[in-house]
């Protein structure tokens, strides 16, 4: 997007599994904005993936979860590290 921003496709770390989004923090911890979680189809259907596209506050982060995460880059790799 720009040198100062940049969108970013990880998998949830370990550390945010079974977590509520504001439980993280993450905006005030990193800086980084959450915007779409890529959750697994809650009927076990194999390979099946849904979008969540404005994930709330409360909404809990899970095994497999893949976040779509936005801020700068240096906060992008810092929770990387994670």
């Amino acid at each position: 997007l720009t040198n100062d921003f940049t969108l970013l496709e990880m998998p949830a770390p370990n550390i945010f599994i079974n977590r509520k989004l504001k439980d993280l923090d993450l905006r005030e911890q990193y800086g980084i904005q959450v915007y779409l979680i890529k959750k697994h189809d809650e009927e076990g259907i194999a390979g099946k993936r849904m979008i969540k596209v404005v994930p709330k506050a409360d909404t809990i982060i899970g095994e497999g979860d893949v976040l779509l995460l936005a801020g700068s880059p240096d906060a992008l790799i810092k929770l990387q590290k994670l």
